[in-house]
């Protein structure tokens, strides 16, 4: 069900006014069955639509990394690999193909690493229906990004990182079962929507 309008919810010593229509995004996704069949491992995604890329300048690195405040620097890259979903080629470590890292100070100069506009299965977010669409509330990327307390005290801008293994289940990125969560932040330069038959209510 929605939460009205008025509720408020403790975090810590603070109120956090929260959206009156929160969706989930469903775990049914047909990933689930491509793993079954194939018996890997792998990331648990939705694509937004349009489907594009964010660039992320050093202001949203450090927005990804102060989210996570359990990652060493380098788990953190590791988690924008260029293999790996959340940059799908865009990313870290890709030969012949060097990309800035402000949190680690490799590559300064180099073209900037992008995040491709997903969700993974489990994700709350907000936002506005519209007949098979949910116009999806996300962090603006055209502007500096807020703080990162600010930002975990929003969990419907952020969300958990997730692959399925053989067995069906769902576990921490990476692939096979990751030992620390991985936070995504919901960020995009346009508006962006995901299907309704993908979501439910909250």
């Amino acid at each position: 069900m929605s939460l009205p309008d008025s509720l408020v919810m403790p975090q810590g010593t603070k109120y956090i006014k929260w959206p009156s229509l929160l969706m989930m995004v469903k775990h049914d996704n047909p990933v689930r069955q491509i793993v079954l069949d194939r018996g890997v491992p792998l990331p648990e995604v939705h694509s937004l639509f349009p489907n594009g890329y964010m660039p992320l300048d050093r202001g949203w690195q450090m927005l990804w990394f102060g989210i996570n405040p359990e990652l060493p620097p380098l788990k953190w890259r590791a988690l924008l690999g260029y293999t790996v979903a959340f940059t799908n080629d865009q990313g870290f470590d890709k030969p012949g193909d060097p990309r800035a890292d402000y949190i680690n100070g490799q590559g300064i100069g180099a073209p900037l690493p992008k995040m491709e506009l997903l969700l993974c299965g489990g994700a709350i977010i907000t936002g506005r229906p519209d007949g098979a669409w949910f116009w999806v509330e996300t962090l603006d990327g055209n502007n500096p990004p807020p703080t990162a307390t600010w930002v975990l005290d929003h969990p419907w801008y952020w969300f958990r990182a997730v692959s399925i293994n053989p067995d069906g289940e769902i576990n921490n990125l990476p692939q096979g079962g990751g030992d620390l969560v991985k936070r995504v932040p919901i960020v995009s330069r346009y508006p962006v929507k995901i299907e309704m038959s993908k979501l439910v209510k909250v």
